[in-house]
C-alpha cells in the first residue's frame, strides 16, 4: 500500500499541466473539479488502481513540499483557485 500511495505523487504531477492545458482547471476544494477525483478517473490511474484517497494524500504531500500551489484566477469579484505546478 505504501508504494502505491508514494507512486501517486508522480502521476499527480503529470495530469495537472495536462488538465490545465485542456482547459480543465482542477482544485484542492471538494466538489466539481476536485483534483484527486479528476485524476483517479483517468485511464492511467484506473490501470494502476490508484484511487481518490491515494491522490488526495499525494496532493497534500505536494502542497507541503511546495511542488504545487493554488493559483487565483477569474474575476476579482468571484475569485476561483486552481492547482498549478510550481
Amino acid at each position: 500500500m505504501r508504494d502505491r500511495v508514494q507512486g501517486a505523487g508522480k502521476p499527480a504531477l503529470r495530469p495537472t499541466p495536462r488538465a490545465n492545458a485542456e482547459g480543465r482547471n482542477v482544485s484542492a476544494s471538494t466538489g466539481r473539479g476536485y483534483a484527486p477525483k479528476e485524476f483517479a478517473d483517468t485511464e492511467e490511474a484506473k490501470a494502476e488502481r490508484i484511487g481518490n484517497k491515494d491522490f488526495a494524500g499525494a496532493m497534500e504531500r505536494l502542497f507541503r513540499a511546495g511542488k504545487i500551489i493554488n493559483e487565483k484566477y477569474g474575476r476579482p469579484a468571484e475569485p476561483r483557485y486552481r492547482i498549478v505546478p510550481r
